[in-house]
């Protein structure tokens, strides 16, 4: 009985003590469950703060970002400012100096303005001056003409009578014709005179380097295609030469020994008379008047190739078949007689008119242009060109040197 109340006992205390080590084990496992919890619990308020911290984290982030693109923003509004800013001074600038420019532009329009109408106004009054001269030169030239008439007239009554008589232009008979041919001191004046369809503006156009279809040229043609004097400036600037055209003896109706002082050949520096084939009594006249009034003057024959050609079909030539063998036999002998015919027949009138021995130019104007140009010719294709060039330019030469002028030379030297 003991026993088994021994053994009950033993039972029971280790029931009591399995009941013990359960309790035991429970608290253990609650204590555990509880620290589980707690553990759990902290492990969320971790996650909790650091899901907190992540978001302020993500809050910071996006908010420097914004803070950022906030900045960027403002940058590159403060640049677009300073762009703009930069863009209107420019353009101030730009404006200001426009308006600087268009204020220069206008005064200086007004200065033109200003400059031209005075100019216009100087021109008006010039032009008024030169109508009240060539009015007042008119009016002259119109007495003038009737007193010429009523001497006419009277020298008409003696021409009939067979006497020349010598007429000798006033001072405004003189001035009239200087207004009249422009004469402009300080150049120099050439007239060339001769029978109408002599080559007179042939030859002037080739005395001013020009071919006749220049457009710069004085008029050609076969008939007289000059009726009043007609002056043309030399083309080379540092040539004051004009050369003045004067109309053909035969086109106008006056008399031989009347020419002269009609056509004003008195005023003239030089005067080349141009004959053709024969002289004709207003040739006589003017050179008379030119020794009379000590004006230089020149016998020149003109187109000369053209008469040399015409003598050598006299001698048989045939440019259709000639291969250049019988032009080269031919030219000499036809040169040289057209140079011995001219010669003579300048002598001889000239001893019939009384008048001292005189040389005579002959020149052509195909040969007159390169000379006056300046270009190299065949000796074969000149004649008198290059003389008469040179003579007329030394006569110019000495009459331009005043008396005073060559005293102060002779004294220097």
């Amino acid at each position: 009985m003991r026993r088994a109340q021994e053994q009950a006992d033993e039972a029971k205390r280790q029931v009591e003590e399995a009941k013990r080590k359960a309790d035991e084990a429970k608290q253990r496992a609650d204590e555990a469950h509880q620290r589980s919890e707690n553990e759990k619990w902290k492990a969320e308020e971790a996650k909790r703060r650091m899901d907190q911290e992540k978001k302020e984290m993500e809050d910071a982030r996006n908010k420097a970002e914004q803070d950022k693109a906030k900045a960027e923003e403002e940058r590159r509004k403060a640049d677009q400012e300073r762009k703009n800013a930069q863009e209107a001074k420019d353009k101030a600038d730009r404006e200001k100096r426009s308006a600087e420019e268009a204020r220069a532009r206008a005064d200086d329009d007004r200065k033109k303005a200003e400059d031209a109408r005075l100019e216009a106004d100087e021109r008006a009054a010039e032009a008024q001056r030169q109508a009240d001269i060539a009015k007042a030169a008119q009016q002259k030239a119109v007495e003038n003409l009737q007193v010429q008439t009523a001497r006419a007239d009277e020298a008409e009554t003696k021409w009939m009578r067979g006497d020349r008589p010598v007429v000798w232009p006033t001072l405004e008979e003189i001035e009239s014709a200087k207004i009249r041919f422009y004469y402009t001191e300080g150049k120099f004046h050439f007239a060339i005179a001769g029978l109408a369809g002599s080559g007179k503006s042939s030859l002037i156009n080739a005395f001013r380097g020009l071919t006749n279809n220049d457009p710069r040229a004085a008029n050609t043609g076969i008939v007289e295609t000059t009726l009043h004097v007609t002056g043309y400036p030399d083309p080379d600037p540092k040539n004051p030469f004009i050369w003045y055209d004067i109309p053909g003896a035969g086109t106008l109706e006056i008399p031989d020994w009347q020419y002269f002082n009609a056509q004003g050949l008195f005023v003239f520096d030089c005067i080349i008379v141009l004959i053709d084939n024969r002289f004709s009594a207003t040739d006589i006249a003017i050179l008379e008047n030119c020794k009379r009034f000590n004006i230089p003057s020149y016998i020149v024959r003109s187109k000369a190739n053209q008469h040399v050609l015409n003598i050598m079909n006299d001698m048989g030539y045939d440019f259709m078949t000639d291969d250049g063998t019988q032009r080269a036999q031919l030219l000499p002998a036809a040169r040289a007689r057209f140079i011995a015919e001219t010669r003579q027949s300048v002598k001889a009138n000239l001893e019939k008119a009384g008048l001292s021995p005189k040389r005579v130019y002959i020149v052509s104007k195909d040969a007159m242009v390169p000379v006056i140009q300046g270009k190299a010719m065949r000796k074969d294709a000149l004649m008198d060109e290059v003389e008469l060039v040179e003579d007329i330019l030394k006569e110019a030469t000495r009459r331009r040197v005043k008396p005073k002028q060559k005293a102060q030379s002779s004294s220097a030297c």
